[in-house]
């Protein structure tokens, strides 16, 4: 009877000794898998912050673009604009010297007449490439008088 005694006296240790280490084990795997959850939770919000950066400098270099073309744009249209303007006060201007010259029976050329620097000092120039500056340069040229108001 007392080998029947120390043999359940045996198990009962080693059974408490078993429950023991897996209850050490649950514990454990929860705290590894709490510990790999936070890391994957990081991971994946830097990985947001990275698509997030990424897709706003996309977006933003596309804004920037399209900035730029509309700006390139409106230069080309400031520069059409002031060419058609030269080329009505060049018009208006030659139109009065052929008149003149008409009157005077003698040809006239607008390069030989006193008052071809001042003509050509009040026409605009436009630059062949757009500057930056195109369009304020354009505010602040003069308009020329129209017909009659001289």
């Amino acid at each position: 009877a007392a080998a029947v005694v120390q043999k359940l006296v045996r198990a009962r240790a080693t059974r408490r000794g078993f429950l023991q280490s897996v209850e050490a084990i649950v514990t454990m795997q929860r705290w590894y898998r709490r510990s790999v959850r936070r890391i994957r939770i990081l991971r994946r919000g830097r990985a947001a912050l990275v698509l997030q950066r990424r897709c706003r400098g996309v977006l933003g270099r596309r804004r920037a673009r399209e900035q730029q073309l509309a700006c390139l744009d409106l230069d080309e249209a400031c520069r059409r604009l002031l060419h058609r303007w030269r080329y009505r006060i060049l018009r208006r201007v030659r139109r009065r010297r052929a008149a003149t010259a008409l009157a005077a029976q003698a040809p006239v050329s607008l390069a030989a007449s006193p008052a071809a620097p001042e003509i050509s000092r009040s026409l605009p120039v436009t630059p062949l490439r757009p500057t930056p500056t195109g369009w304020a340069q354009m505010q602040q040229m003069p308009i020329p008088p129209q017909p009659g108001q001289a």
